[in-house]
């Protein structure tokens, strides 16, 4: 069973605990890439929040120089080829979103390796 193909359940409560299942089942442990990825976006520059039940890591932009999330994402393929989804879609309040993205870390460890190694363009 893959779990970056299985639906979780649409109840908050439930979905860590689904991920936490089917990470056993499969035999891994689902804070590896989360903490690569998250690791790695400290590196690079980026404030991160750290999460405790999904494949996202939230960070703010402004410690490098941006302060729209928006903007920030459109601007992310062209210069670095990785993609990112701008927080601020998802608030009433846009202003409180906007400097803040979210990137997956439901990947492969290759795929995170070279997502930050191209991330690490940005503060060059």
């Amino acid at each position: 069973m893959r779990t970056d193909v299985v639906k979780l359940r649409g109840v908050k409560v439930l979905q860590a605990s689904d991920v936490a299942l089917l990470c056993q089942i499969e035999g891994h442990d689902r804070w590896i890439p989360r903490d690569k990825l998250c690791d790695g976006l400290a590196e690079v520059g980026f404030e991160v929040f750290r999460p405790a039940g999904t494949y996202f890591a939230t960070v703010d932009v402004r410690p490098l120089g941006h302060d729209d999330g928006v903007e920030f994402c459109r601007d992310l393929p062209t210069r670095c080829g990785v993609v990112a989804i701008p927080h601020q879609v998802f608030y009433d309040d846009v202003a409180a979103g906007r400097p803040l993205v979210r990137f997956a870390f439901c990947k492969r460890d290759d795929v995170l390796d070279e997502a930050l190694s191209r991330l690490r363009r940005l503060t060059r």
